[in-house]
């Protein structure tokens, strides 16, 4: 599956975009809309993407320990 954000030959320029918003499908045919801060440029929907790519680089940001703490608070309220 290929998933464009712009069609074919329209080009969007990051500081013409105004707002995001994640639409959401679930299987049950309901629709959520989540607004996105303006400036966000990468999603991740789930834990194994936040251990590959956001864990790694805050474990060289900050270190272990810090990042241990930030990645255990992951998910609560």
């Amino acid at each position: 599956m290929s998933v464009r954000c712009v069609p074919p030959g329209r080009t969007t320029q990051f500081s013409d975009i105004a707002s995001l918003t994640l639409m959401i499908t679930r299987t049950d045919g309901g629709r959520d809309s989540v607004p996105l801060p303006q400036g966000a440029d990468a999603i991740f929907l789930g834990a194994p993407a936040v251990d590959k790519f956001v864990i790694p680089y805050y474990v060289r940001l900050v270190g272990l320990t810090a990042t241990t703490d930030m990645r255990n608070g992951f998910g609560r309220p």
